[in-house]
């Protein structure tokens, strides 16, 4: 009995606790910088399991949130914004902005395998990441684009050339495909 209780251990537990805690930096709500135990701490940030991301309930509870119930940390080169539930969505990360993508109209722009996308305050997908590049929403549209390319500025920075040009409203629907040249758009 010991034997295939060992066997059936042995197979399982490489699933069970195939997921580990990760690393992830956030701004605490009451930050300490210079104690190691509190630094040491974000070692053990979140779990990753299949994708999905889960954050340690201890640090949950250290996270500043905002008016909205929001806080943002970055893991893994990317920035995500977390609920005070634990709710998790990979936000748009530019460089010169030194954080998350900021909600405009209440919405912000989402990243995945370099395909851009837009949630809503509740974290949920308003439009899955499809698009090459997405502008924020003003006055209730943003401008995307399929096929543009990022090219590299001189500083952190970038231009995009290229591809066909479009615009969305806010419920993600394509009031002008994303057929045209850029100048068409006047983006």
């Amino acid at each position: 009995m010991r034997i295939l209780l060992s066997a059936l251990l042995l197979f399982v537990s490489p699933v069970v606790f195939s997921a580990k805690y990760q690393s992830c930096m956030y701004r605490a709500e009451n930050p300490h910088p210079y104690r190691v135990e509190e630094l040491a701490l974000l070692e053990s940030c979140l779990i990753v399991d299949n994708g999905a991301i889960a954050v340690n309930p201890r640090h949950l509870e250290r996270m500043r949130f905002d008016d909205h119930g929001l806080a943002s940390f970055f893991y893994d080169g990317g920035t995500y914004y977390v609920n005070q539930d634990g709710k998790t969505i990979r936000s748009l990360y530019l460089s010169f902005n030194f954080g998350p993508d900021d909600f405009w109209e209440d919405i912000a722009r989402s990243e995945t395998d370099d395909k851009i996308g837009y949630f809503n305050r509740d974290l949920d997908p308003i439009v899955e990441p499809k698009y090459d590049w997405g502008s924020i929403f003003q006055n209730g549209v943003a401008v995307v684009c399929i096929g543009c390319e990022r090219v590299p500025s001189c500083d952190d920075s970038f231009f995009l050339a290229g591809g066909k040009w479009g615009l969305i409203n806010r419920q993600g629907v394509e009031i002008v495909p994303p057929i045209y040249d850029r100048d068409a758009i006047g983006f």
